[in-house]
């Protein structure tokens, strides 16, 4: 199963369990465990939660769920891989080549529209670089 699938998927379990976690912070979420990577699990926990988590009331029901989620048995993402296009040591975490960027833009309306919203203008120029 492709990552960002498993994170829309543990996104609605923790919904499910009464967080609110919006769409932008889904894709923080995303993005933060695109650049941390997922070969370290409490790592990936640690972003995810900073990424995820607005009330500190919250913290042990996503610390649940994560554990629950993404268990050493049966976790659905494998963990100890690096993830597809994840940054290394020293790399950039922000794309500056335009196909990178519109790889970047694609990825988050696929995310978007797997949630069923709308990147916005503001977003998309955000995603640029085109601040005003």
């Amino acid at each position: 199963m492709a990552v960002d699938q498993v994170l829309t998927e543990f996104v609605q379990t923790l919904r499910r369990a009464g967080l609110r976690v919006s769409s932008s912070e889904t894709l923080d979420g995303l993005t933060a465990a695109g650049i941390a990577g997922i070969d370290d699990r409490q790592r990936l926990k640690a972003v995810l939660r900073a990424a995820m988590v607005k009330r500190s009331r919250d913290i042990p029901t996503f610390d649940e769920i994560f554990d629950r989620f993404f268990g050493l048995q049966g976790s659905p993402l494998s963990l100890g891989q690096p993830m597809p296009g994840q940054a290394q040591p020293g790399d950039d975490p922000f794309p500056t080549d335009q196909s990178d960027l519109e790889r970047a833009i694609q990825m988050a309306q696929q995310a978007l529209d797997e949630l069923g919203r709308q990147i916005s203008e503001l977003t998309e120029a955000l995603l640029r670089g085109d601040m005003p």
